[in-house]
């Protein structure tokens, strides 16, 4: 419950000054963005290492949101993916192996 609580009021702050009307012009093919969740006990180097699994698959970390509330950790990435290495089932799989080996949930 408190994670979805964390979840939404993190996605909310992302989309602080979206607007409708607002046009993105592209010079180069568009980009895909996905966003990345991760929530789980506060330690040292969770976006490090979590920036790092992106690198190695080409992934663009385009904006970070996190917030620690007491020991509860709580992060949205939003990634580009358009440049992958790997098929994206492959980057979704060394994220969440990630994850579970710092014993955090990572969505992606």
């Amino acid at each position: 419950m408190i994670r979805n609580i964390i979840l939404i009021y993190i996605f909310t702050i992302l989309c602080i000054g979206c607007h409708e009307n607002d046009r993105l012009t592209y010079t180069t093919k568009p980009s895909v963005f996905f966003p990345d969740y991760v929530t789980g006990k506060d330690s040292v180097g969770i976006i490090a290492e979590v920036a790092t699994a992106c690198a190695a698959c080409d992934a663009n970390i385009v904006e970070i949101s996190q917030s620690v509330l007491r020991e509860y950790f709580a992060m949205i990435m939003l990634v580009d993916i358009t440049t992958l290495n790997v098929d994206f089932a492959t980057f979704s799989d060394r994220l969440t192996a990630l994850g579970k080996a710092r014993g955090l949930d990572i969505h992606a």
